[in-house]
């Protein structure tokens, strides 16, 4: 449960943060860029230990499946701009699925008390 928290709060800030130093910076600087590569391994860090156990398998299947979608989408970003469009996508895909193993492991959780 961890796990998805951390994912959703990961989802949910770092497009602001990086859309805030690029609108409010004068010079873009191009680290940034870099730092797609460390959401990616967070994304997978969440996404591994969320689906490791207790997640549906539907939930395992979306979760994997849009984070594969993200990926792709970022390593594809400079081919066209509908990639930017689909790593959007993706995220919003991952916060969802994220927020659904949260409800799902609550309701697991209140079943076994």
């Amino acid at each position: 449960m961890i796990s998805s928290w951390f994912c959703i709060v990961h989802c949910l800030v770092t497009p602001l943060v990086l859309v805030f130093q690029v609108g409010f910076s004068t010079h873009y600087t191009p680290h940034w860029h870099y730092l797609h590569h460390v959401f990616v391994g967070a994304s997978f860090i969440a996404c591994y230990i969320s689906t490791r156990k207790g997640a549906t398998p539907t939930l395992v299947l979306l979760l994997w499946s849009f984070f594969g979608l993200l990926l792709a989408s970022l390593l594809l970003h400079d081919t066209s701009d509908i990639f930017e469009y689909t790593t959007y996508l993706a995220s919003l895909g991952l916060v969802i699925c994220h927020f659904l193993n949260i409800k799902y492991c609550r309701k697991c959780h209140s079943k076994a008390v």
